[in-house]
């Protein structure tokens, strides 16, 4: 027994259980690799056989000591001593091989868990892009709708009133330009006597307000990006864009 503990000692985690037939071999062979002379014709077949595919090693009542010796007689067991009785071993090499078992199927378990929780992590961070994308494309609908209904009768005086005061609005078409001097689209400049606003926040004085009716270049970046939008072609015909004074062209 002193040795089969030191066998388990040895063992590595992984390696299958340490079985007689390996304790009986260990007992029978000296340190120098070695086989007692009285012993070495069977040491030779128990080996052969523990090699061989398909060896039950565990199993008491087939596995190679019992091929080469024969079933063990009055309770005797080879290789792991006098005070160990047959029912024993078979009971612990059972229990033994269903502890393997479950700790191969709960490491396998315990994977597909985890494998999960990343699947699920994954599927989080989408529905939370998606979510605020979904948010961002309602807000700008809303932007769109508002500016819609804003007068586009170049003679109308029913624009947004700041304060107190009634903005009167006309429009005049236009060309724009990019930076590079390039026809980029064509629209109409809307035009105010008082302060406008653009996509909920109020247009700086050096820019125009421009409704787009024609695109030339829709990857062109916008001078002025509007939280919504970076470029001409996502902003898309119908829509307004803020334009410096400096790229715009009246045609009128």
């Amino acid at each position: 027994m002193e040795i089969e503990e030191e066998m388990q000692r040895q063992k590595k985690d992984g390696d299958t259980l340490i079985s007689r037939t390996e304790v009986w071999i260990k007992t029978h062979t000296r340190k120098d690799g070695s086989v007692h002379s009285n012993a070495a014709s069977h040491v030779e077949k128990v080996k052969e056989l523990l090699a061989s595919e398909g060896s039950n090693s565990h199993d008491i009542l087939n596995d190679p000591l019992t091929q080469v010796f024969g079933p063990d007689t009055r309770g005797r067991v080879r290789g792991v001593g006098t005070t160990v009785s047959q029912s024993q071993i078979r009971g612990s090499a059972a229990a033994l091989e269903k502890i393997s078992s479950y700790k191969g199927k709960v490491e396998e378990q315990s994977s597909t868990i985890q494998e999960q929780s990343f699947k699920i992590q994954e599927l989080s961070s989408k529905i939370d892009f998606l979510t605020d994308q979904i948010g961002g494309i309602k807000e700008m609908i809303q932007q769109q709708h508002m500016d819609s209904i804003q007068p586009e009768n170049p003679q109308s005086t029913g624009g947004p009133s700041v304060g107190n005061h009634q903005c009167v609005e006309r429009m005049r078409p236009c060309k724009l330009y990019s930076w590079r001097k390039e026809l980029v689209a064509q629209g109409r400049v809307i035009l105010a006597d008082g302060p406008q606003m653009i996509h909920g926040k109020p247009l700086q004085k050096d820019l125009y307000k421009v409704a787009i009716d024609v695109i030339i270049k829709g990857d062109v970046e916008l001078p002025e990006p509007d939280g919504y939008h970076s470029t001409l072609g996502e902003v898309g015909i119908g829509s307004f864009v803020a334009w410096h004074h400096c790229f715009t062209e009246f045609t009128d």
